[in-house]
């Protein structure tokens, strides 16, 4: 026979697995979303600074 809070337990335990996978979904995508952002800048910041200097 099961203890009589099991199924608060079992209910608790569900959501906070839930709450773990969305908040790993938003990390990766936080992560790859920086990612994307900062590629573009970074080669902008060294080749334009590379091109200014290397002229006459």
């Amino acid at each position: 026979m099961a203890p009589p809070n099991s199924g608060r337990m079992k209910a608790i335990r569900d959501a906070g697995l839930l709450f773990r996978r969305s908040l790993t979904e938003l990390l990766r995508n936080l992560v790859s979303l920086a990612v994307s952002f900062s590629a573009p800048v970074l080669y902008l910041a060294l080749f334009t600074a590379r091109a200014g200097s290397s002229g006459p």
